[in-house]
């Protein structure tokens, strides 16, 4: 039942989107930050890749949230029976467009010397203002903006679910959807805070090394630089990943689902069947 709602769809493909920039971006950046090996740095076509899978996974994690929060106030509105909606085709244009559009990145993108250091970030000329616009406006204020005000607009209009569902349906059916609703609003809301707090500190990064990547920097500004760059990208990829304990720790529907979800693995129902077995044995002696 909770995975046939809409906007949970769009969550699902939040979390494959999630999935894939933590398989690819965040590996190379372990690598870089903590085994000293920056493939980034060293080759040109790497760099653009990671610059371009970020960017479309990024864009695409945001715009399905986006989607969710509207599809979820919308409706925490509706005072009529849900009707299917283009979901997947949301979600098909939207990985289309973010693909299209992110293709500068492997354009512009490239290696290039700072302090005496390689680093891997926007060409220098027309397109690092276009990739500063990029992110302070596209990647930062608008999709922050849009989630705060739909994810406040939904915690408003949250009672009205109750009203709906038990207008057009029967009561224990109008019960059980409303508890799915309540749910669902709760990790969505989660998932919005999470993301709008992540996002922040390294849009300002983000901005911050955009700005300076020309200026001359002595050793002891670089070594702050890099301390609040690294911090802000852990928080940054801990968004991508948590969102499974956020819907753990706020759903008991979710953790009910994913308890039955650990029965039906092969290992886990051998275990119980082992138990049984021998507390049966136990019954059966002290008998």
């Amino acid at each position: 039942m909770l995975l046939l709602e809409h906007d949970s769809v769009l969550t699902v493909a939040s979390s494959i989107s999630d999935l894939v920039q933590l398989n690819s971006v965040l590996v190379l950046r372990i690598l870089a930050d903590g085994f000293n090996y920056d493939l980034l740095s060293r080759y040109v076509f790497v760099c653009k890749f990671r610059n371009y899978i970020a960017q479309v996974t990024s864009m695409s994690t945001h715009t399905f949230i986006i989607l969710a929060s509207v599809e979820r106030y919308i409706l925490t509105l509706s005072c009529r029976v849900r009707k299917p909606s283009n979901t997947f085709l949301f979600i098909a244009i939207t990985v289309v467009f973010w693909t299209v559009m992110s293709v500068t990145h492997l354009i512009f993108s490239e290696v290039y010397l700072v302090n005496d250091r390689k680093q891997c970030g926007p060409r220098n000329g027309p397109y690092t203002v276009y990739f500063l616009l990029f992110g302070i406006l596209i990647f930062t204020l608008t999709p922050l903006c849009l989630m705060s005000i739909f994810g406040y607009l939904t915690l408003r209009h949250v009672q009205n679910i109750a009203k709906y569902t038990k207008r057009y349906i029967t009561i224990q059916i109008g019960k059980r959807i409303e508890k799915v609703d309540e749910h669902l609003t709760r990790m969505l809301l989660m998932q919005i805070i999470l993301t709008v707090l992540s996002t922040i500190p390294f849009s300002i990064d983000y901005t911050y090394s955009v700005l300076t990547m020309n200026t001359f920097k002595n050793r002891e500004r670089l070594k702050l630089e890099k301390l609040f760059s690294l911090l802000a990208k852990l928080l940054f990829h801990i968004h991508t990943c948590a969102a499974f304990y956020v819907y753990l720790f706020t759903s008991s529907m979710f953790r009910k689902q994913f308890q039955r979800l650990m029965k039906t693995l092969p290992i886990i129902r051998h275990y119980t069947i082992q138990r049984r077995f021998k507390n049966i044995k136990l019954i059966k002696q002290y008998a």
